[in-house]
């Protein structure tokens, strides 16, 4: 036997089945060294910072609205108050939140297989997540909701298999928990529901029918309910009333702007099965065999059943903002995915090759991932010019090999010419309205922005699809609207921001002229599916601008106008 070999034996046998509470200790020790680094770097995701920024307004006492819902606006906020007034305290939120998930892994684990398995799963799910890109070590709301999602499906668990109905309130604060961290965090409802629905009847004996027959009904149900909705949103407005589309339309917009380019998911898809199969190998190559495992047995528990249709759904949950199947979206999939691949581990360790192969395949990534967020640290902190000077080689090793497209750490170079000039000629009072993102401009200027929306990118967006469309009267009651905010706002400064290399990923939108796809070294990311849009699509704007403002010129490839005394 090798000495490799020896070792990931050792390593599997002390996670699985060792003395429990050494194996505990490790994996939630491991998982917060792996995350440490976080509470050393402030700007690890624009999302992150936006909330900051906005938490940083509600304490001022100036209007705002949380840029995701409620709970996380507190959650923000009471992290400044109590643990300092620092992005780095939000960080420190995610970490607990993290440490509490494996948690509830654990518990829902050992109900449905083992201890053992619940510790591995704890691990790969707590491991993996800080072994990514930016997208994962930041505390998004996928990271904050996945803790109240488990939270309900542990008890769902405990409502329907041990009957424990006193839980059923636990349920429902989880849900609703999950969701007042972000919309998205519903997806554990359709989760709970996809069990009740499609698995649950079937096992209980509720029909003499077959399930096949039963499935058939609720096929063909699904598709005349979802006509219905079709009808009534464009037509009947009986249950999409006005107010209601209205507060919808946001996130229908949100899905419109990239729509459903079979290009565009098939590439990105294929990204992320490229990228997960070479970092996080060990969550989805044994929680896919486990799957494929499911479907072939014959005798199939009612309790893995569970755990799978809530695997499914949040899979596919995934798909549901249309064809930007961003990095982030996966991680609801993972701690249940982790519950089915620990499970598959540990049937499997035993096996001499399988125990080698999956340990390198787990301990390579989070090696190097731990080294390069270390790496981050240490810029961020004591060498920020590494940054600002990234060669070539560094700067496509991140897009191509991690999908980090250099928004973290420092400003962007490309709008360092802009913030050098707002913080070096304009009165530190000064309010600032960025199009179409703020957030940068904002954090690193040191101004207030004159509105408190810091992502203006998805209602422009939203306009040109509607002009490429035929739709004039609604594109130009957008820029009708547009003016009218910048009237009432009244910022000192206007800065344009959509035309620099790290913004203008966010304006690509497609053209009937446009081919499936770019292939430009020049652009992050190096492969887009449309045209770039700027802010000169709004001739309006540019020209009322240049009427009631005065343009300072352009600094990079950004531009400024300052309002006129």
């Amino acid at each position: 036997m090798s000495k490799l070999q020896e070792l990931a034996d050792k390593f599997w046998n002390f996670v699985a089945f060792g003395e429990r509470w050494k194996s505990l200790l490790f994996v939630f020790l491991g998982a917060f060294i792996l995350r440490a680094h976080t509470l050393f770097i402030d700007f690890i995701h624009v999302d992150v910072v936006t909330s900051y920024i906005l938490a940083k307004r509600d304490l001022a006492g100036l209007p705002f609205y949380p840029n995701k819902n409620w709970l996380n606006h507190y959650l923000m906020k009471w992290s400044i108050l109590f643990f300092g007034d620092s992005v780095t305290s939000f960080h420190l939120v995610g970490i607990i939140f993290i440490l509490l998930t494996m948690v509830f892994i654990i518990l829902l684990a050992q109900k449905i297989y083992n201890l053992g398995c619940g510790i591995v799963a704890a691990m790969l799910y707590g491991f993996l997540i800080s072994s990514y890109n930016t997208e994962f070590t930041a505390t998004n709301g996928e990271v904050l909701y996945n803790l109240f999602c488990m939270a309900a499906f542990y008890f769902t668990y405990l409502v329907f298999f041990e009957k424990k109905f006193y839980n059923l309130p636990f349920i429902a604060i989880g849900i609703y928990a999950a969701f007042m961290i972000k919309t998205q965090g519903i997806f554990s409802l359709l989760a709970i529901l996809s069990y009740v629905i499609f698995v649950f009847p079937i096992y209980r004996g509720w029909f003499k029918f077959s399930p096949q027959r039963y499935y058939l009904f609720i096929a063909f149900f699904s598709i005349v309910f979802i006509m219905l909705l079709v009808i009534d949103w464009n037509w009947t407005h009986f249950v999409f009333y006005d107010k209601l589309r209205a507060k919808l339309y946001p996130m229908v917009s949100y899905v419109a702007n990239r729509g459903f380019n079979p290009f565009m998911v098939i590439g990105k898809l294929l990204l992320r099965f490229i990228h997960f199969g070479l970092y996080h190998s060990m969550l989805w190559v044994p929680g896919f065999f486990a799957l494929v495992q499911f479907f072939k047995d014959r005798e199939k528990t009612e309790k893995e059943a569970f755990l799978v249709s809530v695997v499914l759904t949040l899979f596919i949950s995934v798909f549901a903002g249309g064809a930007r199947l961003s990095v982030h979206y996966f991680i609801p999939v993972l701690p249940p995915l982790a519950i089915l691949s620990g499970r598959y581990i540990t049937l499997h360790i035993s096996q001499g090759v399988f125990s080698k192969r999956a340990f390198l395949a787990f301990t390579i990534p989070v090696i190097f991932f731990f080294a390069w967020n270390v790496k981050d640290a240490y810029i961020r902190n004591f060498a920020p010019e590494l940054k600002q000077n990234e060669g070539n080689f560094a700067y496509y090793f991140r897009m191509v090999a991690l999908a980090s497209h250099g928004e973290y750490l420092l400003p962007h170079k490309s709008i360092v010419p802009v913030l050098e000039y707002i913080n070096h000629n304009t009165p530190a009072d000064w309010t600032v309205l960025s199009w179409p993102m703020g957030t940068e401009i904002t954090y690193y200027s040191g101004r207030y922005s004159a509105g408190y929306s810091y992502w203006l990118n998805e209602g422009a967006l939203y306009a040109i699809v509607q002009r490429e469309k035929g739709n004039i009267d609604f594109y130009q009651k957008y820029q009708r609207d547009f003016i009218e905010d910048i009237k009432r706002l009244s910022p000192d400064i206007f800065v344009d921001v959509g035309g620099t290399s790290m913004i203008r990923k966010v304006l690509v939108y497609r053209k009937k002229s446009d081919p499936p796809f770019y292939i430009d070294l020049t652009t992050a990311p190096i492969i887009r599916f449309g045209s770039f849009a700027t802010l000169d699509d709004f001739p309006d704007v540019i020209r009322y601008l240049n009427t009631n403002y005065e343009f300072k010129g352009y600094f990079g490839d950004g531009r400024i106008w300052t309002r006129k005394k």
